[in-house]
């Protein structure tokens, strides 16, 4: 009888023991920093800026400085470029424009970004980046990208994404995106560009207005609902 009820207390403790796989650690870590995520705004009015609320919370990222060691939020764009992968065969160009910290890391400290994605663009030297990405940001309302969009060139739309950082897992650090493309949207859901200055060929002023769901990229697990006003300026080489 003692040896039965040892086999089924092993037979518990195991099927109770929590899951140790490396992914199992990663996913946890995750949703432990999301849990735990802090944000809101600040009294100091700057000139550009992404004001709004994350679940009804006042949340806000801004051009503070433009130092990026002071570990401040700091106006940002760049062009990068996304190679095809086992799930997509698309092979392009993008331009990311936000905002974004200080990119050192420790385990007592969590970077936040916020980053506007556009489409996929085909890009060549022959083309002038600004006139590209005039074409991209049209006045009025525009698609917002989904995770059932992004596997064609004609629907992969403008994301909305919270990028977190933290050095977790032996001081590795694991980038989490809370994005638009990570999950569905809903009807009451928007991204309108409400004002676009052209002050140079490659220099660009924008005023957009959002509603949009936001999901994490692991295991599409949704976050919250984002709304706001972001007012940014755009440079491009």
């Amino acid at each position: 009888m003692k040896i039965i009820l040892f086999v089924i207390g092993l037979l518990f403790f195991f099927s109770c023991r929590k899951d140790a796989s490396p992914y199992a650690q990663k996913r946890d870590a995750i949703f432990e920093t999301l849990d735990n995520l802090e944000y809101g705004c600040r009294d100091t009015v700057v000139k550009y800026y992404f004001k709004g609320t994350l679940n009804n919370k006042p949340i806000c990222y801004g051009n503070y400085t433009n130092n990026p060691q002071s570990g401040d939020f700091y106006a940002f764009d760049q062009v990068l470029n996304l190679s095809s992968n086992s799930s997509s065969s698309l092979k392009g160009s993008f331009i990311q424009f936000g905002f974004e910290k200080n990119k050192d890391v420790s385990k007592e400290q969590v970077v936040q970004s916020f980053i506007v994605e556009t489409p996929l663009f085909k890009f060549d030297s022959a083309k002038i980046i600004g006139s590209v990405f005039d074409s991209l940001i049209p006045l009025g309302n525009l698609p917002i990208r989904t995770i059932r969009q992004g596997d064609t060139w004609e629907n992969y739309e403008i994301a909305i994404e919270l990028e977190i950082r933290k050095a977790i897992l032996d001081s590795k650090t694991i980038i989490t995106r809370l994005s638009t493309a990570n999950g569905l949207s809903k009807p009451n859901n928007f991204l309108k560009c409400k004002e676009k200055i052209k002050l140079s060929k490659t220099l660009f002023m924008v005023r957009f207005e959002l509603n949009c769901e936001l999901y994490c990229n692991i295991e599409s697990k949704y976050f919250g609902n984002l709304t706001g006003e972001l007012v940014t300026i755009i440079e491009l080489y």
